[in-house]
């Protein structure tokens, strides 16, 4: 924590420069090529006395007393941003230095569930009975497989639907529906 006029730029281009390695380190050896790392710096900043931070954009590259203009017209701006006013003259002070590293954004190829002549009749397992809040009493349940739903499927609760990860249990006024991707779409009437 240093005022952001006090700041000892050597340790701050070390500690930076440390932060950057380490991170660009773990993306390659993810597989992210170097020219697609983007680095992006911050830091948690706010006027002396202040018992709140925000976080403020701060230049690449190696930093100085030059880089006060830059980091202080940031904080400004950003502060004016949130509050909706400045305060020209108060000092401003620095607490967390942060670098993130990121890669390009993966391209998800997800799997599409059409129908291909399926029915819902093929996705049902069978029946069990449920203790149901409303009613205050047991009720049978269909119980679906979710494995064997495809885009378009649609029932009613009282239901069911297993799959390996988790079992979803719908109540008698839920009406559920699955899109492309085999999502549960749960509405409920009432």
């Amino acid at each position: 924590m240093a005022p952001l006029a006090g700041i000892d730029w050597e340790k701050l281009n070390q500690i930076l420069s440390e932060m950057e390695a380490e991170g660009c380190a773990l993306l390659k050896g993810a597989g992210v090529g170097e020219s697609d790392i983007e680095i992006q710096r911050s830091c948690e900043m706010r006027y002396i006395g202040q018992g709140h931070e925000i976080e403020v954009a701060v230049p690449s590259g190696r930093l100085g007393r030059e880089a006060i203009p830059v980091i202080q017209e940031n904080y400004d701006k950003e502060y004016q941003r949130l509050f909706q006013r400045v305060n020209p003259g108060y000092m401003v002070e620095c607490l967390n230095w942060r670098v993130v590293a990121r890669g390009p954004k993966p391209k998800l190829n997800l799997k599409r569930f059409p129908s291909d002549g399926r029915t819902l009749d093929q996705a049902i397992k069978g029946s069990r009975r449920v203790y149901l809040h409303e009613f205050g009493e047991y009720r049978p349940c269909t119980v679906y497989d979710r494995y064997a739903l495809f885009q378009g499927a649609t029932f009613d609760g009282p239901a069911i639907v297993e799959e390996r990860e988790s079992t979803t249990v719908v109540g008698q006024d839920g009406h559920v529906s699955t899109d492309q991707y085999l999502n549960l779409v749960i509405e409920l009437r009432s």
